[in-house]
This record gives C-alpha cells, sequence and structure tokens, in this order.
C-alpha cells in the first residue's frame, strides 16, 4: 500500500500558491503536508498536489487566511517614519496636507502639541494640600485597622510614586514611619477620643481590667466606657494606663500628673 501513496514534493514550497505549505519534520509523516495558516496537518497520500488544491478551496482555510493576510507582527513593531508629502514650511503650519504628483490638498486639523511637564505642573494646581493630607490619613487608617507596624510604611511614598507617575498626590504623599506614627497617636487618637466624649452623654459606667503587659512589664489598666446610645447600650474602649504600685488616691492626686487617669473626667 506505501508503495502506491504520493510523497511530499520539496517543488510545491518554492510554488507560490502554495506558500502556506510546509514540510512536516517527522519523517513518519511523508506522506502528509502542514498548512502554516491552519496550523494543522492533512494527508496527501492518496491525491496528491489535488490534496493541495483542495485544502486551499476549503472555508476554513479561506477564513484563516483572511484574518492573517493584513496583520502580522511587523505591524505592530514597525517605526513609523515621516513622509515626504506634508512641506515643512506653509503647509505644516497652516495644516494643508498636498500629495507630490496631483494638485489634490486636504486641510488637516492641527492638534497643538503640550509638553507633559506642562501637563503634570497644570493637573498639580488643581491639588491642594488637603488631598494629599486625605490620602495620608486613609492610609494610617488602614495601617491601624489592618494591625500593619509604622517600620512597613517606610518608603511606600516612593513606592507609590513609582506605581503611580501621573499622580500629583502620589508625588506629594510622604506618610512614612514617622509621620504614620505621629498622625496616629496625636492626630486620629485625639479626634476619635473627643468624638466619643462628644457621644457620652448622661450616665455612663466605667469598666477597667488591670494585667501585666509581658512586653512593657509593666501593670496595664484597660479602660472601657459603657453609655446609652440610640435605644441601647454601648460599650466602647477609652484608653489606657501603664501603673505601677499605686492607689486610688495617688491615681486621683490632680499634683501625681505621672499617674493621673485624666481622661476619666468625661
Amino acid at each position: 500500500m506505501g508503495r502506491n501513496k504520493c510523497l511530499f514534493s520539496r517543488k510545491w514550497l518554492s510554488n507560490k500558491d502554495y506558500s502556506w505549505v510546509r514540510e512536516c519534520n517527522n519523517k513518519e509523516d511523508k506522506y502528509k503536508a502542514l498548512c502554516s495558516i491552519c496550523n494543522k496537518t492533512f494527508d496527501i497520500g492518496a491525491m496528491g498536489e489535488s490534496a493541495l488544491k483542495s485544502h486551499m478551496k476549503s472555508e476554513k482555510h479561506k477564513s484563516n487566511q483572511a484574518c492573517t493576510s493584513g496583520i502580522k507582527m511587523t505591524t505592530f513593531l514597525a517605526v513609523k517614519t515621516p513622509t515626504n508629502n506634508i512641506e515643512p514650511d506653509d503647509s505644516a503650519s497652516s495644516g494643508l496636507k498636498c500629495s507630490d504628483s496631483a494638485s489634490e490638498c486636504t486641510i488637516v486639523p492641527q492638534q497643538a502639541q503640550v509638553a507633559p511637564s506642562l501637563v503634570q505642573s497644570q493637573i498639580s494646581s488643581y491639588v491642594n494640600k488637603d488631598d494629599v493630607l486625605k490620602a495620608e490619613i486613609l492610609w494610617t487608617l488602614q495601617s491601624v485597622t489592618a494591625h500593619n507596624s509604622y517600620k512597613s510604611n517606610e518608603n511606600v511614598g516612593k513606592v507609590l510614586q513609582a506605581m503611580f507617575p501621573d499622580s500629583a498626590i502620589a508625588a506629594k504623599f510622604t506618610c512614612g514611619e514617622k509621620k504614620t506614627a505621629y498622625m496616629s497617636l496625636f492626630g486620629l487618637a485625639e479626634h476619635f477620643t473627643g468624638l466619643l466624649k462628644e457621644e457620652v452623654s448622661g450616665y455612663f459606667v466605667i469598666l477597667f481590667d488591670e494585667s501585666l503587659n509581658k512586653k512593657t512589664q509593666q501593670q496595664q489598666m484597660d479602660i472601657h466606657v459603657r453609655y446609652w446610645k440610640d435605644n441601647e447600650v454601648t460599650t466602647r474602649y477609652l484608653g489606657s494606663e501603664f501603673l505601677g504600685k499605686n492607689s486610688t488616691i495617688c491615681l486621683l492626686c490632680p499634683r501625681n500628673k505621672r499617674c493621673q487617669i485624666k481622661f476619666i473626667y468625661i
């Protein structure tokens, strides 16, 4: 049976009509041909060159050829060079495009070229300090609620500037390790404590629990406040104090500023 089969002919590779034909690399597929457009092999052992013509006329081959005929990788990698159809002096300034052979002219609308630095400066003019401060406050809240360390925010401004080079807010973002700690302790903590004191109106109860803090090796007393809000009992954390061996009188003594619990007096 193998003696009557047709073999692949190399003369098909030089035929322009069969530019898509490739020879199979496997020696066992000498009775087959490879279509580079369809990326499939087909049998030529029974029909020979007629198998090529039959495959070329198939609808699938025509459809694949139509999709790949005008799209090549070099289309995306080609460097656009300026043509000689536009005069450098008068036509370029007036937006007039003329061809070389005929007197055909087309008015092309000119687009103003704006430098990137000018665009960035114009965007920066609309960004004020409040926008940057809002971004830094949101970042600090995220760090606190996610229990991230202040050290993890080191050089975060440079990271954001690399991620968003076109952002005017990221360019001015400077919420690093020390600034995050300062904003959380002396900014947000004071703000939320003030809001809590405003909510507590009327009767309230102070809850406290003292236990040893293993890290500081001091007695830590956590204080919560329980009060009435929106027809229900609400309990909120108020603060903590690190205490030594102190009595109640010592804690309430106004002259002992180190041990006095000032925020109890709501």
